[in-house]
């Protein structure tokens, strides 16, 4: 299973810049480029606060996850996973103060994206 870096700040599995959800989906299956994917399992914290104090708990002892992943034009999915040794999903745009910090704040799924595509030429 792959590393899973997450730089969405605000997402309710986000801990110490790395996912606690037990598996993520990323989508795009007509994606040519990063910000044409997402990752279909961000929540917000504002709507799942809870989750946030109970992530610390859930961090595998590896940080490793499930990513399953429908981005049939990257490099990296294979039948319906990722096979990449690290991936990073991150925020699309932000502003530059928040650039800087590495980290960024997502309001829906659409504003998130898997950095670690890779479009497979044919």
């Amino acid at each position: 299973m792959p590393k899973l870096e997450c730089e969405v700040r605000n997402c309710a599995f986000n801990y110490d810049r790395f996912c606690t959800k037990d598996g993520i989906t990323v989508d795009g299956p007509a994606s040519r480029r990063k910000r044409e994917t997402s990752c279909h399992s961000f929540m917000s914290r504002e709507i799942e606060t809870l989750n946030f104090e109970f992530a610390k708990f859930g961090v595998d002892s590896d940080g490793n996850n499930e990513v399953w992943c429908d981005a049939i034009m990257c490099v990296y999915q294979q039948g319906d996973r990722c096979l990449a040794d690290r991936i990073k999903i991150k925020v699309v745009g932000g502003f530059p103060s928040e650039r800087r910090n590495h980290t960024q704040s997502a309001s829906s799924v659409d504003e998130t994206m898997c950095q670690t595509f890779e479009y497979k030429e044919s």
